[in-house]
């Protein structure tokens, strides 16, 4: 069956380098978009496996599978896969599509993860909650087929600019494009294919109490319009209790007191002076 894509994701189906990085605000057909093409796949490229994660991912025969199964009956490809509680596979190409967060109930589950043999293609979903860039590492370090591609597909909406995905592949590395009046970070690393889409793709398809919504915010509040429906990257986390503070050489000719905050990995410990 014919599927018409958006010309923004058309890179997904013509990669030309190992990570491909989908951003975007609300509502922008990203997971849309990365599901469909993850289904695609099991038809056309033979003998792929396909590693879907999130960081934490419960029950995925409850809550992502069934996004697959609505892509496939999209493809008119539903008989001829099989599908369980844990993966996709489509029986005649071999091709299967494996489901599993990264962190669980029973513990991390990355040295298993690492270990899945044949394994050429990572999708990292929700990437935003995915914290530990050391299990990435382990997990992409492992994505070494010779006889097919290697992939690594991220997705997320943008938060703040600390998060390992911007230090690695925006720093130094950035330029900027106008959405509706607001300046967009879009990675120019050579390494990475980096697509970003906006509400404005998935506006068809969008219901008109959403849409006012969203116009809504964007004539009230449009910083925040500007994160959560434009993908803007955040300097400082929505939110935050101390919005108006600077970098700067402490005054150490002032009474102080510390404060601890114990951090149990991968969160940091936190020590906080105050004159």
């Amino acid at each position: 069956m014919q599927i018409q894509i958006n010309s923004a994701y058309q890179p997904l189906w013509l990669p030309k380098t190992r990570y491909i990085l989908l951003t975007g605000g609300r509502a922008s057909s990203k997971s849309f978009s990365m599901a469909l093409w993850a289904c695609d796949a099991l038809s056309r490229h033979p003998g792929w496996r396909i590693l879907y994660t999130r960081y934490t991912m419960t029950a995925a025969e409850i809550s992502i599978i069934p996004e697959f199964q609505d892509k496939i009956s999209l493809l008119g490809i539903d008989g001829d896969v099989e599908v369980t509680r844990t993966n996709i596979r489509h029986k005649i190409t071999g091709t299967d599509i494996l489901f599993s967060g990264i962190k669980t109930s029973s513990g991390n589950q990355t040295a298993r993860l690492k270990s899945i043999p044949k394994l050429n293609v990572f999708i990292v979903d929700e990437a935003e909650e995915f914290v530990d860039e050391a299990a990435f590492d382990t997990i992409d370090e492992s994505i070494r087929r010779e006889d097919a591609p290697n992939i690594v597909l991220i997705a997320m909406n943008p938060q703040t600019t600390d998060h390992w995905v911007y230090r690695r592949w925006f720093e130094g590395h950035t330029k900027y494009r106008d959405i509706d009046g607001h300046q967009v970070s879009i990675s120019t690393h050579p390494q990475l294919t980096h697509i970003h889409t906006t509400w404005h793709v998935s506006k068809a398809h969008l219901s008109q109490d959403y849409l006012d919504k969203i116009i809504h915010l964007r004539d009230t509040q449009p910083a925040k319009y500007a994160h959560r429906f434009l993908g803007q990257w955040l300097e400082r986390s929505e939110g935050a209790v101390y919005q108006n503070w600077i970098e700067g050489a402490f005054d150490e000719s002032l009474p102080s007191a510390y404060g601890l905050d114990f951090g149990f990995f991968p969160d940091p410990l936190a020590l906080v002076e105050v004159a």
